[in-house]
């Protein structure tokens, strides 16, 4: 009886550590230093700070590695989008090295944020999506006809054309 293998999942999204590690990206492949780069200023190290300045969202994308390893690998969505937008490719060679795509987000469903890239990049995916945190900040705010923008509806259209799962938490 064979065994069967483990799924291969593309982890994007919201920023992990890793992000401070790449050197480049060329289509599904990662390239990543063995440490990080030290700081060359203060203003350098502030930056970096300010990167991942919500803890709660650099930890769900910490988490997301963390619990999906070994079967996971982390392509930065900046590369994804730069696949789709500028035309330099890649986006085949994704669909054929993962099997499912976990999307972490956090509070993407609110008014102030219309997720144009997101919805284009994931509409490129031909896998399902699994969006980990995609949550709500404020209800209230995205309730009637002009609450959620454009580029958010077009990404819950996408969702909702193919095999997607959402991950939140609370209720």
């Amino acid at each position: 009886m064979s065994r069967p293998t483990n799924p291969r999942i593309l982890v994007t999204g919201i920023p992990s550590h890793l992000t401070r590690l790449i050197q480049r990206a060329d289509k599904a492949q990662v390239y990543y230093s063995e440490k990080q780069r030290d700081s060359e200023t203060r203003d350098n190290f502030i930056q970096e700070l300010k990167n991942i300045s919500n803890t709660g969202n650099y930890l769900i994308g910490e988490g997301a590695m963390t619990a999906l390893l070994p079967s996971a690998r982390h392509i930065p969505f900046w590369h994804l989008y730069n696949c789709v937008n500028n035309g330099t490719g890649g986006l085949e060679e994704v669909n054929k090295e993962f099997d499912i795509c976990v999307f972490t987000c956090a509070n993407l469903l609110r008014k102030g944020l219309s997720a144009d890239a997101e919805a284009l990049v994931l509409s490129k995916l031909d896998m399902p999506v699994v969006m980990l945190g995609i949550g709500i900040q404020n209800r209230p705010d995205i309730e009637g006809e002009d609450g959620l923008p454009a580029g958010t509806k077009k990404l819950l259209e996408v969702l909702k054309s193919r095999e997607h799962y959402f991950l939140t938490r609370g209720g």
